[in-house]
């Protein structure tokens, strides 16, 4: 086994067990392997996606928008990716009360699905209610009926 291989399987490894920590709701346990994990790959895309959630869940949200920021910087994300990562990036932001942010993650991340987008939608009109805008909210409401049904 080359030294790369050894480096690629240990951050596997601890890609998998920080998953499944995260999945378990063990989030100091994630982030530790998750950090390890980022240790081998720093732009391993899942470990960072798992991170920002461990972070967020247990009450450090700058800390994971900041790194979801960083990872929407990142060069050859595809849309896929994108709107992964800007949904999470909503939810983070709307837990940390910054509707702006959320705002503007959730409306990026509808921009890049266009039809099927009505789940954010719906999420960008929660974010609007939360903001006191209301006449809006009920807008992204009705709009989001509407991509139900295409």
């Amino acid at each position: 086994m080359s030294a790369d291989d050894f480096h690629q399987q240990r951050a596997a490894d601890a890609l998998r067990r920080g998953v499944a920590y995260a999945r378990r709701h063990q989030w100091q346990q994630a982030m530790n392997a998750l950090t390890s994990c980022l240790q081998e790959e720093p732009n391993n895309l899942e470990a960072r996606y798992y991170m920002a959630i461990s972070q967020a869940s247990s009450g450090r949200a700058r800390e994971a928008r900041r790194l979801l920021e960083q990872t929407l910087a990142m060069p050859r994300l595809d849309d896929f990716q994108r709107v992964r990562l800007l949904k999470l990036l909503g939810k983070v932001s709307i837990q940390s009360s910054d509707y702006h942010l959320a705002a503007d993650s959730l409306h990026q991340a509808f921009t890049l699905t266009g039809v099927g987008g009505a789940p954010i939608l719906n999420e960008l009109a929660q974010v609007m209610c939360k903001a006191g805008d209301f006449d809006r909210a009920f807008d992204l409401y009705i709009k989001a009926m509407g991509h139900d049904a295409t």
